[in-house]
Order: C-alpha cells, then sequence, then structure tokens
C-alpha cells in the first residue's frame, strides 16, 4: 500500500511538472496542485494498493504454473479487462477527491478514458510481461 502511494505521488509531481513544462498552468496557476496530488496519493495508498494486491493474487491462482501461456492468460486479462476497471476507478476516485460533480467527473472520464488506454497499452504490457514472467508471486 505504502509502495502504490508514494509511487503514485512521484508519478503526479513528475505529470505535473510536464504539464506545466507544455505550457499548462494548472488550476489557479498554481505551482503544484496539492489537492490533485493529495488525492492521487490518497487513493492509490487506500485503495490502489490493496486492489493491485488482490488483483495479482487473483491472477496468480488463476495461471500461476503455466509457464508462458500463464504469463500470456495473465497480461490478456490485465490489459483486456482490469486496465479498464482500474483506469476508470481512478479518474472517477481522484476526480471525486478533487471535489468535482460526479456528473463532470463523468463526463471527463468518458472523453479521457480511451487516449488513456492507448498510452497505457503503450508502456504497461512490457512492464507486465516481466512482471508476470519474472517477478516471485506473493
Amino acid at each position: 500500500m505504502l509502495s502504490t502511494g508514494l509511487f503514485g505521488a512521484a508519478g503526479d509531481c513528475i505529470a505535473q511538472g510536464m504539464e506545466r513544462w507544455k505550457g499548462d498552468k494548472g488550476e489557479g496557476g498554481q505551482r503544484v496542485n496539492w489537492r490533485r496530488l493529495a488525492a492521487v496519493t490518497g487513493l492509490l495508498f487506500l485503495a490502489g494498493g490493496p486492489c493491485l494486491h488482490g488483483w495479482y493474487a487473483f491472477l496468480e491462482r488463476l495461471a500461476g504454473g503455466l509457464g508462458g501461456r500463464g504469463v500470456g492468460i495473465k497480461l490478456a486479462l490485465d490489459q483486456g479487462v482490469f486496465s479498464w476497471i482500474f483506469n476508470t476507478g481512478f479518474m472517477v476516485g481522484t476526480g471525486v477527491l478533487e471535489g468535482r460533480r460526479l456528473g463532470e467527473v463523468w463526463i471527463r472520464c468518458r472523453s479521457r478514458l480511451w487516449p488513456v488506454m492507448v498510452t497505457s497499452w503503450k508502456f504497461w504490457p512490457f512492464v507486465q510481461i516481466i512482471n508476470f514472467s519474472m517477478v516471485p508471486a506473493g
């Protein structure tokens, strides 16, 4: 849980820095959007870590010990099913924690989910192949 929250905080700090570098001044011209940083960190710490832990345990029970075939099964389920659910939950959760209205959160989620997924698929499948094939379960 702690590592998920800390990595989430670091990732959001990097993302906010990149947004500023591209010219986005952020909400209210803040150097750091502390509310967003707290929402990302808190959500990943309290919900993301336990959710990911349970998901990886499920995948291991389902396809552990199957070698390369098991890695393929885990990857297909992770990227084809779970990443949609996790990214939707993340966007809705952070939007609500940032104080946005649920209707606004849902509209933003619907407009951003596909681009987020496409970007995610450029990175995470490669990381997950290493994770599922080399990192011991448990």
